[in-house]
This record gives C-alpha cells, structure tokens and sequence, in this order.
C-alpha cells in the first residue's frame, strides 16, 4: 500500500490547524469563567499571540504542521511520529494557557509553569529536529533555535516560579514572535526550497 505524500501532508497540516482551533476554544472558555480585567485582556492576548507564532512556525515555515520541516526531506513515518509528538505539544500548551487566562495575575503553580514551559521548549526541540532532518538550517541557526527556543523556556520554568502567569505567557510568546520575526528576515517565503 503507497500513500500520496502530498495528501497526507495536507490532512496532517489540517490536523494540526484544527488542534490550534481548539487551543484558542480552550482559551476562549476558560475567560469565559474568568473576572474581566485588563490582565484578563493581556492573558488572552499573549496566548493567541503564542498559538499564532505556533501556527506560523509550523506553517509558514514548516511543512504538514511541522516546524521547520521542507517537503520531501524525511520519510514518511518519520513525519507521522513527528506529527503525533507535535499534537500533543500542541494540546499540552492549550491546557497550560487556560490555566494561564483562568488564574491571570498568580503565579501558576510548580506544575502548570512547567508543563507550559517544558511542552514549549519541546515544540522547538521538534523544530530543530525537523530542521537538522530535512536539513534546512545551518549550524548558526541551529544553536540559535537550541538557544532561545529551548533554552529560555527551561530557564523561564526554572526560575519564574514567582512570576505571574501572564507575565509567563507573555515572554514565551515573544521568544515565538522572535523566532518568526528571524525566520523571515533570514529566510523570505519566495527563496523557500
């Protein structure tokens, strides 16, 4: 039995865009129980902001929702393992931002910054993975995805158990926002091969 890697591609991809569906439901429903303020706002925003730059990572410039990944470049089990890892990060972060926008401005508690912090820097381990796999980033870009996208998030983990949970979502969705910001200076869309 064959599989046309083009469609598989395709319903993994959508796959994935329906799993950052539900992330923002997920979200959606825990503001909905919450206090309206102004952290209420800035909670639900640097968690969009965070399941967007996921979205752009893995699709702009990535491959079947995979960050980083180039058509063609692995086989396709690999790419099916890959993409199960990746939908269970992404389900990971969307429980760990409702509990971000549920409790705003507390700091979360050891297991929810962790679990936040480590499902993040494990979506940039599957990046570089990807990348060094389907070999489009260099050695420079490399470290630098090991840098900020892994690093910072383990550290943040470590060390912000005093910080608020939006603060937390706050800096984490900028170390994405950074990321896509570099990915597009560096690489442009058109030069993609």
């Amino acid at each position: 039995m064959s599989v046309d890697p083009a469609h598989l591609s395709e319903r993994l991809g959508l796959f994935v865009i329906i799993m950052l569906g539900e992330s923002v439901l997920q979200i959606i429903d825990a503001a909905a129980e919450a206090e309206y303020t102004v952290g209420l706002l800035a909670a639900g925003i640097a968690s969009f902001a965070l399941l967007a730059g996921m979205f752009g990572l893995s699709f702009v410039y990535g491959y079947a929702g995979l960050p980083h990944l180039r058509a063609g470049r692995i086989p396709t089990r690999a790419a099916l393992g890959l993409h199960c890892l990746v939908s269970g990060v992404i389900a990971t972060v969307a429980v760990s931002l409702a509990a971000v926008v549920e409790h705003g401005d507390e700091a979360l508690s050891d297991g929810s910054r962790w679990l936040l912090c480590g499902a993040l820097a494990t979506y940039f381990a599957l990046g570089v993975a990807t990348g060094v796999a389907s070999r489009s980033a260099d050695l420079q870009r490399t470290v630098s995805r090991i840098v900020t996208g892994i690093v910072i998030p383990l550290v943040l983990g470590l060390f912000a158990a005093g910080m608020s949970g939006r603060t937390l979502a706050v800096c984490l969705a900028s170390v994405l926002l950074a990321h896509l910001y570099f990915e597009r200076r560096l690489q442009p869309i058109e030069s993609r091969v």
